[in-house]
């Protein structure tokens, strides 16, 4: 006889209930959703008959319908991934002795906000569909080692949202601006088809139709019916282009240049298409050195796109530590002996991930202290758009190279 499902309030401490975003997901997907486990250690789980079914062993592929009680060992609600985003606990300090607090007066330290309160402040705008957030420069996107906070680790304490908001686009580490995160797991497929925008093979096609240059191309996609995200970012410049306005069509490859550093290069033998648009919205000059604030609009989404098409065609990115190469302190170093060994004498896998040895370089000494580059609008296919004005930071940095925003000759309509 088929066990009775309890109501959701009645659920044990180690059940879980399949909510309505969540139906149609594999046992071992919604296992990895939920906890911060990897597919195989799901899956012999699942195996071992450990995980549950409304009481019942269900395989690894198998679907979960609403309302499925999902029990597990009580030993994974430890790992459980709302878990892993709580901030950890400062470790006990000594306290210091009477005679060296009374010669040693305290200096009273800000706290970094709570994460609650973080969430908040990142906070831009809400939809059914997803959750703005304007992303400081300096906080990456996904977390890492060394890395002590991230977005991704912050999703699961978002008021409101059930733990349920998920990734679908990133931005780089030093890149600041708007992002958006799905509210579940069908918006999420819907905005990941979104930002996945042009195949490769709808360009090729475009251009054997006759239509020969990619803005056309891009027209006649979208009046096929192929839906897409309008993004636009700001970057601060060295130097003005001769064009105040152009297409960038440079076929962008990768290459390492450390063990955890890569970087894009054109490569128009072996690259993949990418395409940007720039239009320069205002000059501006520092210690006789002209400067410009642009406004690009990546058509594809390749790894470093806008960073590596403004060095391809002689004006930089400012404050970036990979593609501006005007100053020696700008290139990227090795960080660790071991880094650099591996660098000179790469072993069979360093060959194959084309590690490339950069020159020597003094100690950085950075006159600009972030990047110049800010995802400031972003437009979905519904209609939904969303606008993050340039940070303080970023403010005065552009009004250190006599730069004001928004520039006094420039509209807000502009297009």
């Amino acid at each position: 006889m088929q066990e009775s499902q309890q109501p959701e309030s009645q659920l044990r401490a180690n059940e879980l209930a399949v909510t309505t975003d969540e139906e149609g997901m594999r046992v071992d997907r919604y296992l990895r959703h939920h906890f911060a486990i990897g597919f195989a250690e799901c899956q012999r789980l699942v195996r071992a008959g450990q995980v549950r079914v409304n009481g019942k062993r269900k395989g690894a592929g198998g679907l979960l319908a609403v309302d499925d009680q999902v029990r597990v060992p009580p030993s994974m609600m430890e790992k459980a991934r709302f878990a892993r985003a709580l901030p950890s606990q400062p470790p006990t300090k000594r306290q210091p002795s009477a005679a060296k607090s009374s010669s040693q007066p305290s200096v009273a330290r800000s706290s970094p906000p709570s994460p609650l309160v973080l969430c908040q402040q990142l906070e831009l705008a809400r939809t059914p569909l997803c959750v703005a957030i304007n992303k400081p420069s300096g906080l990456a996107v996904q977390g890492g080692s060394g890395l002590a906070s991230s977005i991704d680790a912050l999703l699961p304490l978002w008021p409101d949202t059930d733990g349920e908001l998920r990734l679908v686009h990133r931005l780089d580490r030093a890149t600041s601006g708007v992002m958006v995160v799905a509210c579940g797991r069908k918006a999420a497929a819907t905005l990941s088809t979104w930002f996945r925008g042009q195949s490769d093979s709808e360009r090729a096609a475009a251009v054997e139709e006759g239509i020969a240059s990619p803005e056309a191309a891009m027209q006649m996609i979208a009046h096929r019916g192929k839906e897409r995200v309008e993004k636009t970012y700001l970057a601060l410049v060295h130097g003005v282009p001769s064009q105040l306005s152009d297409h960038l069509e440079m076929p962008l490859n990768i290459e390492r240049i450390s063990p955890h550093l890569r970087r894009a290069y054109v490569d128009k033998k072996e690259g993949k298409p990418a395409s940007s648009h720039y239009t320069v919205m205002a000059e501006g000059t520092k210690a006789e050195k002209p400067y410009a604030l642009l406004r690009v609009m990546p058509y594809t989404g390749r790894l470093h796109q806008i960073r590596a098409h403004l060095e391809a065609i002689g004006h930089p990115i400012v404050g970036d530590p990979i593609y501006d190469g005007s100053d020696p302190n700008y290139l990227p170093q090795p960080k660790s002996r071991h880094a650099k060994r591996r660098l000179r004498a790469p072993n069979q896998r360093a060959e194959k991930a084309s590690y490339r040895p950069q020159p020597s370089a003094p100690p950085i000494r950075r006159e600009e202290h972030r990047l110049g580059l800010h995802a400031w609008r972003l437009r979905l296919p519904n209609g939904s758009e969303f606008e993050a004005d340039p940070d303080a930071q970023l403010v005065a940095m552009l009004g250190r190279h006599a730069i004001t925003w928004p520039p006094q000759e420039w509209s807000p309509h502009f297009s």
